[in-house]
């Protein structure tokens, strides 16, 4: 498995890191010092409740940021996030090119955060990986994963990351390892053939639930 981060988490985690970090040490001193003053009075508890809260988002931010990824693995390709990844079949990649930002997206149109987050790598070499199909599974991406991952005028990937050409060569190698496999298993099968198997697959682990 080859691995390349996604840079515009590590920028979303810069950008709260430090903010975050002051955050928990404030609500921490505050309820350390209550625990001598009492001058928090009744509301001692929905402070440390806050705290909590606050601590789970310091790991989503700072910690699990860490893991979001393109990993390109031997059976298909992985966006990892933070907490949630999606496997993503080699047989729906219709094309892995270069370009920038402006491409999918105005700097101008995007929100005041996206803007934020994205600045440092607008100027800068992507890779975009156009898709023929979103899995099923995937469908939730805006939930999980920043919109400006996701292109608004073509189905696929945006990604950034600190070796583009790495990226590329290595979802290359692994598509052609891939179908050079199936070919031998199955000379039958194509492309579509390997996303209808992949679907098929999926309605099956369905059904076998429901019975």
């Amino acid at each position: 498995m080859k691995q390349h981060r996604l840079l515009i988490f590590d920028q979303i985690r810069r950008r709260l890191r430090v903010r975050l970090t002051l955050l928990v040490i404030v609500m921490l001193a505050v309820g350390l010092y209550d625990q001598y003053t009492e001058w928090l009075g009744d509301y001692w508890l929905v402070w440390w409740a806050a705290f909590l809260v606050v601590m789970i988002v310091w790991v989503y931010f700072v910690v699990m940021m860490r893991r979001a990824s393109i990993q390109v693995r031997e059976k298909f390709l992985r966006l990892q996030g933070p907490v949630v990844g999606y496997n993503i079949s080699y047989g729906r990649i219709h094309s892995v090119t270069s370009g920038k930002m402006e491409q999918h997206y105005q700097f101008d149109e995007l929100r005041k955060g996206e803007r934020a987050t994205i600045k440092p790598y607008y100027g800068s070499t992507c890779i975009f990986i156009e898709l023929s199909s979103f899995p099923r599974s995937i469908r939730w991406r805006g939930l999980w994963f920043p919109r400006i991952l996701f292109s608004a005028n073509r189905r696929g990937l945006i990604c950034h990351v600190e070796d583009w050409m790495a990226l590329s060569r290595d979802i290359e190698s692994a598509r052609s390892h891939r179908y050079a496999r199936l070919d031998n298993r199955h000379p039958e099968r194509t492309l579509a053939g390997e996303v209808l198997a992949e679907n098929v697959k999926f309605s099956g682990g369905i059904l076998d639930r429901i019975r």
